[in-house]
């Protein structure tokens, strides 16, 4: 299980470092070649389209992950792929008719049915990726996951590029989803060396109704509650204002939600095979903690000391609106990095409707109202202000979830947080003296230098205590054991 695990880690940290990265490089490039506006009118469409994704899947993906392996399985993978094909392709259909018009009327902007129309293509890939991604997973395939992916990217990317510099402004957007969606899907079908067989079962769907009607639920409100400040800021500031919080967002939380996908895509199936033991989740829970935020934090800390300067450097004084929100988001990042996977441990522990309860009373009484009023009042930083506002009350509730689940204690998140927090503490240390005759970039990476002297250490050091702590405590259990027997 541990060797899985860690070429698992290993494939999708490969996936963080070359797809991910990748991909934000080609949207920084894209910055430089495109207005704002044109960001923000792709960003409306992408919201609508991923949300009819959900419906398309159903919460069957994860309910195909977490279930365990029975003699019905191969009759239950052909019944829900041809379940997906029909619902990925009534979504399209509801797209166009309903999905278009409403967008057009919500945003007030006639220029967003092309782009909606076209981007409707990829609900459907997704549909189709489905199967195929859930037998790779469940049998921990995470390189061809990933060189699936990357190809995807990077073919997109090339295309997305090209198309910029020949002047199709929006459409290079448009173009880079499409792209990306269908090699990865063409590749994905490749690498699973499956397919469905003309039978359909209702019955065998049935079954996995319990946990995938509440992943469902939960997924709709993750969504909502993720992307309702690009539909505030959209709707009430505009698409240019949109263009400016989508470079902040795509700065500091895409790289979070990318290690956190890492992790996820990766751990959920160790959950769920670990459902019958909690106790041993823990130590994968704590693990995720240290590591997620002695990856996030310096990064959320160089955009908060040096935004305002750097910014201007790579993406010119166009998009200077960005760098408030940058910096309030970044912030942002570094609470929600504060626990681990939360949700995931209670899908994987065949709990989803706690993770939805959560999810439903922070967006419905926390999100929604912070972020609206937070946007109608204050503009991009007041939306970026409810991030962080909702964020902090997510990260409390979870805990509370993760206390009482899986014995998870506020020493045990100070002691996995001291490595990060120290190094970013350290961090501070060149930006406030501001070394005379240096320039920004040599302050940054002197800051990086700084949170690798002082986190890394500690991180091992911690690391070999808590070593020694854990087989302490296994040797008196033993003993313990022993004398029972």
């Amino acid at each position: 299980m541990r060797k899985r695990i860690s070429k698992g880690m290993v494939w999708t940290g490969v996936n963080l470092v070359v797809n991910k990265g990748l991909s934000l490089f080609v949207k920084l490039v894209l910055a430089r070649l495109l207005l704002p506006e044109q960001f923000g009118l792709v960003s409306m469409v992408l919201v609508g389209s991923g949300f009819l994704s959900i419906f398309a899947d159903l919460g069957i993906q994860k309910a195909l992950i977490q279930r365990k392996r029975d003699k019905g399985s191969l009759l239950r993978y052909d019944s829900a792929f041809w379940f997906l094909t029909i619902t990925g392709g009534l979504m399209v259909a509801f797209m166009w008719v309903v999905g278009v018009p409403f967008l057009v009327w919500f945003y007030q902007e006639p220029l967003l049915a092309p782009i909606a129309m076209a981007l409707s293509f990829s609900i459907w890939a997704k549909a189709l990726s489905t199967i195929p991604q859930v037998r790779l997973t469940r049998v921990m395939q995470f390189r061809l996951l990933v060189l699936a992916e990357m190809v995807g990217v990077m073919t997109a990317s090339i295309a997305a590029i090209g198309l910029a510099l020949a002047g199709a402004g929006v459409w290079s957007l448009v173009a880079k989803t499409l792209v990306a969606s269908l090699v990865t899907l063409m590749l994905l079908w490749r690498f699973a060396a499956w397919r469905p067989r003309w039978r359909f079962n209702l019955a065998v769907l049935y079954d996995v109704r319990g946990f995938s009607v509440y992943t469902l639920a939960n997924s709709t409100l993750f969504f909502l509650r993720k992307h309702m400040d690009v539909i505030l800021v959209g709707k009430l500031l505009g698409a240019s204002a949109l263009g400016f919080y989508t470079l902040a967002f795509t700065l500091t939380e895409v790289m979070r939600l990318q290690i956190y996908a890492v992790v996820n895509k990766v751990l959920f199936p160790v959950y769920s095979r670990l459902q019958d033991d909690p106790s041993a989740i823990k130590p994968y829970y704590m693990a995720v903690v240290r590591y997620t935020t002695l990856a996030t934090f310096p990064f959320a800390m160089l955009l908060i000391l040096y935004a305002d300067l750097l910014i201007p450097s790579l993406f010119t004084e166009t998009w200077s609106e960005a760098i408030a929100p940058v910096q309030i988001l970044a912030l942002a990042s570094m609470i929600f990095s504060m626990s681990g996977a939360p949700a995931e441990v209670l899908k994987g522990l065949g709990k989803p409707q706690v993770a939805f309860r959560i999810s439903f009373l922070n967006t419905t009484f926390v999100a929604l109202p912070a972020i609206w009023l937070g946007t109608l009042w204050f503009g991009l930083q007041g939306a970026a202000w409810g991030v962080v506002l909702h964020y902090t009350a997510s990260r409390i509730a979870h805990h509370a979830a993760m206390r009482r689940e899986i014995s998870v204690r506020e020493h045990d998140i100070m002691f996995a947080l001291l490595p990060a927090s120290a190094g970013s503490c350290a961090m501070l240390l060149p930006w406030w003296l501001e070394l005379n005759g240096l320039g920004w970039e040599w302050r940054a990476l002197m800051s990086i230098a700084c949170y690798a002297a002082l986190a890394v250490p500690v991180f091992f050091l911690f690391s070999e205590k808590s070593g020694r702590h854990k087989s302490k405590t296994a040797l008196i259990m033993g003993g313990g054991k022993a004398q029972k027997r």
